[in-house]
């Protein structure tokens, strides 16, 4: 991999362990494009701020506003971090009391 592309590696890793890029292929360009979609169907989101370094980056975040998430995907990222908890195991915020996510 080369270094720039160093940055990516984490979601590299979970499409790997996951399997989830076919999902995330079939439903955006890339899974970015897929983590993109699902935060902005949140309710409790008003807006997501993306770092952009190149034009790649930009029209990975414009593929986002096509797909919209279905019961499926919930489910799929239900499985992967379960509703309300931090997508550290074992860590709750004491600050924000487990709701689940508010669709």
């Amino acid at each position: 991999m080369p270094r720039d592309n160093l940055a990516d590696l984490p979601a590299f890793i979970a499409v790997a362990r996951e399997r989830s890029f076919t999902r995330a292929a079939g439903r955006c360009a890339t899974s970015v494009a897929f983590a993109l979609a699902w935060v902005m169907k949140n309710r409790i989101v008003g807006s997501t701020i993306a770092g952009l370094r190149t034009d790649a980056h930009r029209d990975s975040d414009i593929d986002m506003l096509t797909p919209e998430p279905g019961p499926d995907d919930e489910r799929f990222v239900d499985s992967l971090v379960p509703p309300g908890h931090a997508s550290t195991h074992g860590y709750t915020d004491p600050g924000y009391p487990v709701e689940g996510r508010k669709v």
